[in-house]
Order: C-alpha cells, then structure tokens, then sequence
C-alpha cells in the first residue's frame, strides 16, 4: 500500500483504518475534522482497492459534494461512474452515486465489495440504511468530521468500530489549518429560544435578528473584522437570510443568499466563484454549505444561528478554516507553512459569533468526546471551558493569562486579582478573600495545559497538586485550581479524599 502525496495524518488514518480490517471489522468510522481533506483519504483508500480489482459504491447526498468526490478519484487515476438522476448507469468499478439515485436503482446497482459514505453521519437515515442492507457483505468505510446528530442518535447502530484523526488544535499547530478566532461580540445579540424538534426555534429567531438594532450591530463589527473579506453569514431560514441580504446591499456589502435543492446549483456554483474572486464580499446560507463546501478563501463568518447541535456549530466553523500560504515558504515544514499562513492574506480565521454558540459548546480548539453509543440529551446546559475576553470579545479555550488575539493582550490575571481584591466576604466576624489567591509560578505553570483543553494532561497535573495540597493542608488552593482546570467542586472533594487514604494507607 503506497500514499504519494498524502500528508502525514492522512497517511496514519488510514493505517488504522487497514488495522481495523485485520481486526475483522466490516463496518468502520473514521473521524477526521473539517479540511483535513477526507475525500483525498478515502479517495488513496478507492485507487489502492481499485488496483485489486474490488468493486466500490461511494455514496454522496449533496450535488457539491458528489462532484468533489468524482474530482479527487480523477486526480487519483480513477474513471469513476456516476450514479445520477437522468443519467444511464455504467460497468465502471468505481461508482460515485447520490444516495437518493441509488435508492430508486437498487436492483440495477452491482453487488460492491466496498461501500464508502462520505458526510457518513446521515447513514442511520432511512434511505441510507435502505442501500446500506441491501449489501450487507460489503466492507463500509464512513467518514465525517462530526459522528454526532441532534437527536442524540449515536453511530454504533450501523458502525462497529471507530478510528480516530488529527484534532483540530493538532493541524492549527502543525499549519494544516488556521488559527481560529472566534469572537462573541456582546450580551445584546444572546436571545433566549425555545426548542422545536431538538433545535432552537428558527422563526423566533428570525424575529430577533432582523431587528434594525441588531442588523446594524452586525453589519458595524463585519466591517471592523472582516471588510472586503470573503464571508459567510450562517442564518437562520430563507426569510432572515432575504432580509439579510438587503440590510448588506444596502450598507453597500455585496451580498448573496443562496438556496439549497438541484434546481439552484448552477446558482450557488456562480455564488461561490464570485466569493471567490471578489465579485462577491458576503455568502449567506441556511443549512446549504456547512458540509462539503472548499472555498480556501473564506477569511470567517457570522454566525447568525443558534444551534443546539455540536455538530452543526463545528461544521460551519470549519468553513473557515482551510489556510491561504503566502508564496516563497517551504510547505513540507511546520515551521514553513505557519510562516506562510502568517504572511498571507489571511492569518486568522474571524468567527464573529453573534448567536453565542461559542458560550454553549465546547470551544473548537478543544478535544471532543466522540462516542459511537447514543447519548442521552441532557436537559440540564453544562458551561463549556472557555474564556470570554471583555475587551475585544474573544473566546478562548480554558484559561489563559492573557487573551491571545495579538491586538489586545488583556491581561484576565491582573483583572482577576483586582476583582478579588475588591470582593471580600464576611465569616464569623473576619474579613477574608472571598477565592484564595494564585500566585504567578502557579499560573504560568499550569494555564498552557489547561489552555488547550488536554484531558488527560491535565488530569495527570491535578493529581500531582492534589497530592502538594494535601501534604501542605491547602485544600481552598486546591480547589481553586481545580475551577481554574474547569473541574466542579465536586472533584477537589474526590481528589481530597483519594490522596488522603492513600496517604494512609
């Protein structure tokens, strides 16, 4: 098995998958985040079983996407067939087939030796799992950047095994993808919503975000983060997109809605190329390109929905997140390719959340919890680890010292110690610090790991702490540590306890 022009992540994702074959899985799901280039994976994985001469069906469900499919098996030496409405079926090997297609041509579709789903977290849909029964012996590769759905549905129902990418954080730090920089711009823009089949209302939405107020809110921070940059504003329905679409035009931000269905691809193709080469400042879409859209250019977007889905909040973000290198860098270094992007035309990419999803979901820098079992939702919110910079509005993973965006540099532990300062409470007649102080050594020692949300780094940290804190009896530091590390009270309790027996015994 050979991987020329695969990149080192790419490379291991693969290899586990072929180990999860030797294991005798017949049904596996890798994960792999948005732009870190699935379709060039699963199109290696096509080229090399092709060679043996195996029959495979890739199954797509969006027009865009299929085509990307058709033209990454091109790049691999592949003549794929297209299983497409108003198209004849052909004896290719190698089938790229839009799922409701294949539907309707089940009985006409030769038995494959391999299925693989792109976007593979639709397959527990009925018209997936339909074709997916009807081959049962096929090997089934799925692949997506988000194994989660709204309704809590997990994968392992058509899954058996799962493999795991690159995080995020991994490919921003190895220059694969940009920084992400994500702003929520203020308390005005957060609207509370009720939620309608497991998502928040769109139409009481749609009445909160046309407000003039906060249609001007929205248009003064584009031009303060993203003027004359490709832009996509996330809202959402087809009603708020048109309102929006005027409110830019007129501000004189040239702005397009686009729509989803096959009558309007040809439109959102020329939409996209005018984004592309400037002709276009704003794309705005609902539920039409958080999947399966490569438009590199892209320098951020508005997110101008409320979504209770994890999955939907970090497939829009990834939108945004392919690099631009600058010319003149050596791409086959880590050192090269982050120069490159740095120097570009776009060093960062701009989330401007006005929806405020950024304080309900886990930051996208952060390690997600994937899990092939279903999940059962939870009625109670749990506050994602993150900071929110009261100078410029970023958000940030954990607890940093001081906000990384390079043109503020608040400084959150001088803020910090000044509040306390301030804020005293009362206890059988003595003054004392409402939360114990934290000196420098700690902070610097200990806000890197929990900056970037590594689970189990940090676990091995704060076991070592407790251990200092129950030697020097310090359990009010250890605590505040532990809120610090984004634990709940509950764990310095546990960790108090646990150190304590084994100390005694």
């Amino acid at each position: 098995m050979t991987f020329p022009g695969l990149r080192h992540y790419q490379v291991s994702l693969i290899k586990k998958i072929k180990l999860e074959i030797d294991n005798d899985y017949r049904s596996i799901l890798a994960v792999s985040p948005t732009g870190s280039g699935k379709t060039v994976i699963f199109g290696s994985i096509a080229a090399n079983a092709a060679m043996y001469g195996k029959k495979i069906l890739t199954l797509s469900h969006r027009q865009e996407i299929f085509r990307q499919i058709v033209r990454a098996y091109s790049a691999f030496g592949i003549s794929s067939g297209q299983i497409l409405a108003g198209r004849p079926m052909t004896k290719n090997p190698v089938q790229v087939a839009m799922v409701q297609t294949v539907v309707n041509r089940l009985q006409d579709i030769d038995r494959p030796d391999i299925i693989i789903i792109d976007e593979g977290h639709h397959a527990v849909a009925s018209s997936w799992l339909k074709i997916l029964s009807t081959f049962p012996d096929a090997l089934k590769l799925f692949f997506t950047a988000t194994p989660q759905r709204l309704d809590g549905r997990g994968l392992g129902d058509v899954c058996s095994s799962m493999v795991l990418g690159e995080t995020v954080l991994q490919l921003v730090r190895d220059g694969w993808l940009s920084m992400p920089m994500v702003k929520q711009p203020g308390p005005e823009f957060i609207s509370e919503f009720h939620v309608r089949r497991g998502d928040y209302d769109k139409e009481e939405q749609t009445k909160f975000y046309t407000k003039r107020k906060i249609i001007g809110d929205v248009i003064e921070h584009h031009r303060a983060n993203l003027h004359r940059q490709p832009t996509i504003s996330f809202v959402a329905s087809l009603a708020h997109g048109a309102i929006m679409e005027e409110m830019y035009r007129d501000a004189g931000i040239k702005a397009k809605l686009i729509q989803g269905g096959q009558k309007y691809m040809r439109e959102r193709e020329r939409a996209c190329l005018e984004l592309a080469d400037g002709s276009l400042e704003i794309l705005i879409s609902c539920d039409v390109i958080s999947e399966g859209f490569d438009v590199p250019v892209v320098a951020g977007c508005h997110m101008l929905r409320k979504t209770a889905s994890l999955a939907l909040n970090d497939q829009q973000i990834g939108r945004t997140l392919r690099p631009i290198y600058a010319d003149g860098y050596c791409l086959d270094t880590v050192p090269g390719r982050l120069a490159a992007i740095k120097a570009g035309p776009k060093p960062y990419a701009i989330i401007l959340d006005f929806a405020g999803n950024s304080l309900e979901h886990p930051h996208i820098l952060q390690e997600r919890d994937w899990q092939l079992n279903s999940q059962k939702r939870s009625r109670k919110k749990q506050k994602p680890n993150i900071t929110h910079c009261p100078k410029c509005g970023g958000v940030w993973p954990g607890k940093p010292r001081v906000c990384p965006d390079p043109k503020c540099r608040y400084d959150f532990v001088t803020a910090s110690t000044q509040r306390r300062q301030e804020v005293v409470q009362q206890v059988k007649g003595k003054l004392v610090d409402a939360i114990p102080e934290l000196s420098v050594e700690d902070l610097d020692r200990l806000s890197a790991v929990f900056a970037i949300g590594d689970s189990k780094e940090k676990q091995k940290i704060m076991m070592r702490e407790a251990w200092k804190a129950v030697a020097t009896d310090s359990r009010e530091k250890l605590k505040t540590l532990a809120r610090l590390a984004g634990y709940r009270d509950g764990w310095t309790e546990w960790a108090w306890n646990y150190v304590n027996n084994k100390r005694q015994g």
